[in-house]
């Protein structure tokens, strides 16, 4: 399973990373007014530019890691609903944020140690 997840990132990173480059590059002037301003579409397309920049972070970093600490837990391992309690539990999104990523840093380093222990 951590093959496969890994030969998925790898396999569909360009795609990825080029369909969401192109989309908030042709949003930014839009966005930010570069070469005239309306004021009903400028902060539509800055949330949209933001939140693809977020959900292409998300897509290809926390729900890999998710995925892969999830399999940890099933065998043994009760980090990954300790850190999804947390989540739905913090009041703010720059908390949610942060304990997102100190999840996938965690899931990154679990996942390093399975790999030198002796296969499941």
């Amino acid at each position: 399973m951590r093959e496969a997840i890994m030969q998925a990132g790898k396999r569909r990173l360009r795609a990825v990373l080029l369909t969401a480059a192109t989309t908030i590059m042709g949003l930014l002037p839009t966005a930010y007014g570069w070469g005239g301003s309306d004021p009903f579409v400028a902060p539509m397309a800055l949330s949209l530019a933001w939140g693809l920049i977020f959900a292409t972070v998300i897509t290809l970093y926390i729900i890999p890691s998710i995925i892969a600490v999830g399999m940890l837990w099933v065998s043994g391992l009760f980090l990954a609903m300790i850190f999804l309690i947390l989540v739905f539990l913090l009041p703010s999104i720059f908390a949610k944020v942060i304990c997102l990523l100190l999840f996938a840093a965690l899931s990154f380093l679990l996942l390093r140690k399975a790999r030198h222990a002796e296969p499941i």
